[in-house]
């Protein structure tokens, strides 16, 4: 999957192969191809010779001026592709009360409804309260063990929105617990994956 969420710098003097890769992605995100989905970060790599990085930091260029669009899933398509696939429906985002969020959460977030309400659509925040609990700030945070996380996240999608083009989830969530219930619709993503998801079970609530 590719992720253009990370920040990064772009070189202000591209490579003649960056300058040339660059002109062949623009040429595979054209319109008349936007139902396709650009191949993965290691396929355009080796397709057009170049380190899987510095196919990113183009790809994350081009989205930022609208010529490419990523879905919910994390694939790549032409921007002409997105108007069809998120406009008008609601995005839900579904973790822990916002009493809990990081300042890098909240400009996560706050960049998802930014996107949502362009595409007119809304940005649905269901929070999980048993997720994680801290009383003090001094204290250690205690995590949902994976019984109590299904029973929330079971509760929460029985009111969630239809029709939703995706669903977020917090980095707490058990992969395992977000794999298990069925939806009615929409891509699943969680937020910061590669981040562990330690359940300790000695302060699991």
């Amino acid at each position: 999957m590719n992720c253009l969420c990370e920040v990064c710098v772009v070189p202000r003097k591209p490579t003649i192969l960056a300058r040339q890769a660059r002109e062949r992605l623009v040429e595979m995100a054209a319109p008349s191809d936007s139902s396709q989905c650009l191949p993965t970060l290691a396929a355009l790599s080796k397709d057009l010779n170049l380190h899987p990085f510095t196919i990113f930091r183009i790809l994350k260029d081009m989205a930022l001026e609208g010529v490419v669009w990523q879905s919910p899933s994390g694939s790549l398509y032409s921007a002409a592709a997105s108007a069809g696939q998120v406009r008008g429906k609601p995005l839900c985002f579904i973790g822990r009360e916002m009493c809990h969020w990081s300042r890098l959460y909240q400009e996560i977030l706050s960049g998802f409804s930014e996107v949502c309400s362009a595409n007119a659509g809304s940005f649905v925040v269901c929070s999980a309260p048993s997720l994680l609990r801290q009383g003090d700030s001094l204290e250690p945070p205690q995590f949902a063990s994976l019984e109590i996380q299904r029973r929330e996240l079971d509760a929460i999608l029985k009111n969630a929105p239809r029709g939703c083009c995706g669903f977020l989830f917090d980095h707490l969530w058990a992969p395992e617990v977000i794999e298990e219930p069925p939806f009615t619709g929409g891509a699943k993503l969680q937020l910061l994956r590669s981040a562990p998801v330690g359940i300790d079970q000695s302060s699991a609530v």
